[in-house]
């Protein structure tokens, strides 16, 4: 819609060039991913009683769906740390996609992801402020193109596993980051649960508390997560 907008306006926006060195940048955004008391390691888990409902196997990609992929990419996205541009991808399309499919098969099958595909580029980008602090910059991080590809494709069959699975399915309380799901079925879900608390007659009122730190990533733990969620993994089978 913005972008809709600049572009029957005329307005055109501009990137600020950092007015800081790349090595204070460097130290500042190492100082804010860097937790002393976050873990270096996971924690292990006992495996699940059942195993009956995990996804034994990511299922193997074709070469018309890696080839779908490539020409739906956005042109305008930049490139990651290979410097290979979206338009480059869409272009060749047909005569990459072989490549690139035994590429995705075989980590989806070896569970390892190419080093190459785990590093990116650190971009900062200007807040607001004083343009020679680096704490006014935060950094955004481009992945390649096709990591996000094999990320799509990996995001698609655990989604599918987790909607078809009874034992293992999403709850039903999960919104965020879920398809035809909003905030407004969160509210209305919350609003019935109040008014059936408070006009129950075991229930005679209902306590709802919401903290915005509670819910900031960094705050979240491992342990927190990792638990909850254990059921889903993969069976001997992991992306690293």
């Amino acid at each position: 819609q913005w972008a809709l907008l600049n572009h029957l306006s005329g307005r055109k926006s501009i990137r600020q060039q950092p007015r800081v060195s790349s090595e204070d940048l460097s130290s500042t955004f190492a100082a804010v991913v860097k937790d002393i008391t976050r873990p270096n390691t996971l924690p292990l888990f006992p495996p699940p009683a059942t195993l009956a409902h995990q996804l034994q196997q990511f299922s193997q990609v074709t070469n018309d769906q890696v080839a779908s992929a490539l020409n739906s990419l956005n042109t305008a996205k930049s490139p990651g740390s290979d410097c290979i541009p979206p338009s480059f991808l869409k272009l060749c399309a047909d005569s990459l996609s072989p490549s690139l499919t035994e590429i995705i098969n075989e980590s989806l099958t070896t569970g390892v992801v190419p080093s190459p595909y785990k590093l990116a580029t650190v971009c900062p980008i200007f807040k607001s402020g004083a343009s020679t602090d680096p704490s006014n910059y935060h950094p955004l991080s481009l992945l390649p193109i096709v990591s996000k590809i094999m990320e799509k494709f990996v995001h698609r069959q655990l989604v599918e596993h987790l909607s078809r699975s009874n034992e293992t399915s999403i709850p039903m309380e999960q919104f965020a980051f879920r398809c035809n799901h909003s905030c407004q079925d969160a509210l209305v879900l919350a609003t019935n649960r109040w008014q059936t608390s408070i006009f129950s007659p075991k229930g005679q009122r209902s306590y709802f508390g919401l903290t915005a730190k509670a819910a900031r990533q960094d705050n979240f733990s491992e342990e927190g997560v990792l638990l909850p969620i254990f059921k889903l993994t993969v069976k001997s089978l992991s992306l690293v």
